[in-house]
């Protein structure tokens, strides 16, 4: 597992109820937003356009799972900040072109293994919904990544993620 990976899946480690799943997921979801942004300021033309479309999604998961854990009477407790962007993808933004979607790439990815996780341990019907749609907004944006790198969108048939 490569170092993304262990501090992204760690947020969703250590939750033990719905409403810490969805407080982690909050705030990776924000943290997410601050890496497309960091990224974005680095990337040149389509690969700018990209990573800013992205962090407009990823605020937007954001505020799906916020209104999930309000559904819960309880509010967000923090933010992430650049610091954040910093420990969880070290160089982010200061790399090649493809070096910096290679980076995203990995988050998305452990984003997506973290949410199989959640999925799994979850039991809200509703809460499931949200994770689902986050879910799939995540892997579409894995896709377009893969493709923007030149690489194959699905590595291989039958993917699992985690």
């Amino acid at each position: 597992m490569n170092v993304v990976a262990e501090r992204v899946l760690w947020h969703f480690d250590e939750p033990r109820t719905d409403t810490a799943l969805v407080r982690a997921a909050v705030w990776l979801e924000q943290l997410c937003v601050l890496c497309y942004e960091t990224a974005a300021e680095a990337l040149p033309g389509e690969a700018r356009a990209l990573a800013r479309r992205f962090a407009a999604h990823e605020r937007a998961h954001a505020a799906g799972m916020e209104t999930v854990l309000q559904g819960l009477t309880v509010g967000v407790r923090n933010r992430p900040e650049p610091v954040d962007v910093v420990w969880h993808l070290p160089g982010l933004g200061h790399g090649t072109r493809a070096t910096t979607l290679a980076q995203l790439v990995e988050l998305e990815e452990s984003m997506l293994s973290g949410y199989q996780e959640m999925a799994r341990r979850i039991g809200d019907l509703e809460l499931l919904r949200t994770v689902g749609t986050v879910t799939a907004g995540g892997a579409q944006h894995l896709v377009a990544l893969r493709d923007a790198l030149g690489r194959p969108l699905v590595p291989r048939a039958f993917e699992r993620v985690g």
